[in-house]
């Protein structure tokens, strides 16, 4: 009866969270200036409701998954 019930669960998706410097040196092009301006202005260009901003008191990481889908979401398209 254990396994079964074991068997039926489903896997638990751990989200990569990053710091402003560990996104930018994984991105290239993205540097911790453009980012840190991307969440100072994330209430009106849409990162807050992306839910890729973690903020814990003063500190603030990134969702990388989300971050970078929020961010591929706004580039121009030829």
């Amino acid at each position: 009866m254990k396994n079964e019930i074991n068997q039926t669960r489903k896997p638990i998706v751990v989200p990569i969270i990053m710091t402003i410097e560990q996104i930018s040196e994984t991105t290239p092009g993205l540097c911790p200036k453009s980012i840190r301006n991307f969440l100072t202005e994330r209430k009106t260009n849409g990162l807050s409701s992306s839910c890729a901003v973690i903020k814990i008191g003063k500190r603030l990481w990134l969702d990388q998954e989300k971050f970078l889908a929020w961010f591929f979401s706004h580039t121009e398209k030829n």
